[in-house]
């Protein structure tokens, strides 16, 4: 690639400081060096694919807008059960498709315990030449991307990378999801009183295992945020294994013979006794648990982006969704508004598949995701047919990415799509826009290459550095 002075003016649409980035990266030897990057090569429970070399630097300006956005559409997804739907299990259960008994469980769960606004949660957003949109919502306790802070070390022993960070001076940060996760956890635990004995407890309860290493991190973690927060009280960590790890009695949950008031619950897939119990009993708060079930799925944009065109949510609300959400609808035999018009949807699918995303409402991972641009027309009506046959599917406008100068395998210049996968939970009302977000990572896929921005498809993963400029 011919990187002529515009490729690097176009960088400080991020901060100054990319430009500079670049400018360095292109004249250093050392980065040309293959075995500089050797920290970046160890694979362990927190770093399951590859990073991408080059690094991105956000100015107030951009962080600002990325926290306003991820913070605005979280709330509205968060705010669903209880705001459309007013935690009435019927309407609930026909929207998404899951057995009555079952929502009921889980709308007596989020009226007891009053979590909503604390529910851990990251929107994947993408920056268009329009702004900030948001692709989905996910809700679920094991968000990919929240043990970026590893990440942050592993750069920092690339010894030109170190360096360029180093020359940056104090002015650099990360805001780290992880540790932010833990702080949260014990301001929740103290505001509803559930410190036993002089102890908060932590368990997160996982259906895949973990190594000791990861658990002993978890564990660190944790009792420095305590330390920080609550120097009077004790705790730990516990990683419980689904289904067993946890017990109840009375409504008081243990784990390894120690009480539990605190359980990030990563299987959401069941609304579990012994949990339920202890959220109804008011003896411990439990994220994110049945609820993610509800607030990941896809097709909440599409509500929103509806009741939008239906002029039925209040102002800001409205003007988030249409400043943040891409037009969607879910995949059935209907008529729509799209860019004006009224249109019939199956025909809207075959006409203007270039434009056009279909995705199932609990896929993850990138799995039954589908560009029209990429999929053979023919192909493209028979997903479209099974869609609107199987329901569960929603359609959306694609989102184009701002191209951005990053690296690739080699480290050479390369222009990238990037999805930014960004961090809010508690801090909603009147506090400033940062209260609520815990920063993000991101994963970024060559323009010339198809497909979807994914890790699993073969996208490079990495963070941003915080800059003043």
């Amino acid at each position: 690639m011919d990187v002529t002075p515009e490729i690097l003016a176009a960088q400080e649409r991020l901060s100054p400081v990319q430009r500079r980035f670049a400018e360095f990266f292109l004249a250093e030897p050392a980065c040309r060096d293959p075995r500089a990057w050797d920290p970046l090569a160890v694979r362990d429970d927190f770093l399951r694919f590859d990073l991408q070399r080059w690094q991105v630097f956000l100015g107030p300006e951009a962080r600002e807008e990325l926290a306003r956005a991820t913070t605005a559409v979280c709330r509205l997804v968060r705010e669903i059960p209880r705001s459309i739907f007013g935690l009435d299990p019927g309407p609930i259960a026909d929207w998404y498709g899951f057995p009555r008994e079952v929502v009921s469980l889980v709308t007596a769960w989020i009226e007891r315990s009053q979590s909503l606004p604390d529910v851990l949660a990251r929107a994947d957003l993408i920056w268009t030449a329009q702004g900030l949109k948001t692709c989905e919502v996910n809700a679920s306790g094991n968000l990919g991307g929240w043990e970026v802070g590893s990440w942050a070390s592993r750069y920092r022993q690339v010894e030109p990378l170190g360096r360029f960070l180093d020359g940056l001076g104090d002015g650099v940060a990360l805001t780290d999801p992880f540790d932010r996760t833990f702080e949260h956890l014990v301001r929740l635990g103290l505001r509803h009183g559930l410190a036993d004995a002089g102890t908060l407890n932590l368990a997160i309860q996982i259906e895949a295992p973990v190594t000791p290493e990861w658990g002993s991190f978890v564990d660190r973690s944790y009792r420095a945020a305590l330390a920080a927060l609550a120097p009077g009280l004790d705790g730990r960590a516990i990683i419980a294994a689904f289904p067993d790890a946890i017990a109840e009695r009375d409504g008081r949950l243990s784990a390894e013979g120690h009480p539990v008031h605190l359980v990030i619950d990563t299987t959401p897939w069941q609304a579990k006794r012994a949990l339920y119990a202890a959220v109804m009993a008011g003896r411990a708060l439990i994220l994110n648990g049945p609820v993610a079930a509800i607030l990941s799925h896809k097709s909440n944009l599409a509500l929103l982006s509806e009741l939008e065109a239906a002029g039925e949510l209040a102002r800001e609300d409205a003007e988030a969704v249409r400043r943040y959400v891409p037009w969607t609808r879910r995949v059935g035999d209907d008529f729509v508004d799209f860019e004006g018009e009224r249109t019939y949807l199956p025909d809207l699918l075959v006409e203007r598949r270039e434009d056009l995303v279909l995705k199932a409402s609990l896929s993850m991972g990138g799995a039954d995701v589908h560009l029209g641009r990429t999929t053979p027309p023919s192909v493209w009506r028979q997903l479209a047919e099974r869609a609107a046959a199987q329901g569960g599917w929603i359609v959306q406008q694609l989102a184009e990415s701002l191209p951005y100068l990053l690296g690739d395998a080699e480290g050479r210049p390369e222009w990238h799509d990037v999805i930014w996968g960004t961090f809010a939970w508690g801090a909603w009302g009147d506090g400033p826009v940062e209260a609520g977000y815990h920063g993000a990572f991101l994963r970024h896929k060559p323009c010339a290459q198809e497909g979807i921005i994914n890790a699993a498809q073969g996208a490079t993963i990495g963070l941003y550095w915080d800059v003043p400029e």
